[in-house]
């Protein structure tokens, strides 16, 4: 539940109308990774999903000036240990969900890009209880 209030106040946060003001959708993307599906092996970074939603003035020329192109992500992951059982030092499981505003735009010829992320990690975000469920339903092996 604590998870769900962050997420709304963020969202809130970054739905204002100043933001998007003038602005229309000119694209959106989204990626999905999971080691698994490769070679059978999870690795550190066990999966992840990314989903962009680039709002500008006009459509993308690549000679935006600062605050013309506006990007909100959500990226939700997880990360496993190196090895299937942890030694001292290791980098613990954890699930990651994170929202965010970036600007793109071109300096001196230089395409750059500035922006923030909100990032909530452990197990409230829930990721590790439908990582597992995932894993029940296609009889895959436990996560670290």
């Amino acid at each position: 539940m604590n998870c769900a209030i962050l997420f709304a106040a963020a969202l809130l946060t970054f739905a204002t109308p100043a933001i998007s003001e003038g602005r229309a959708n000119i694209g959106e993307g989204r990626l999905f990774n999971n080691d698994y599906l490769g070679d059978g092996k999870d690795r550190w970074h066990t999966g992840f999903y990314t989903y962009s939603n680039i709002r500008a003035r006009e459509a993308y020329s690549g000679t935006e000036a600062f605050g013309d192109l506006i990007e909100y992500r959500f990226r939700a992951a997880v990360i496993a240990p190196s090895r299937r059982s942890a030694a001292p030092g290791d980098r613990p499981y954890a699930g990651t969900l994170s929202l965010g505003v970036h600007t793109h735009f071109d300096y001196g010829g230089t395409q750059v890009n500035i922006g923030g992320d909100l990032v909530a990690i452990g197990p409230k975000t829930g990721l590790s209880d439908f990582q597992l469920a995932v894993h029940d339903i296609y009889d895959l092996p436990n996560p670290p």
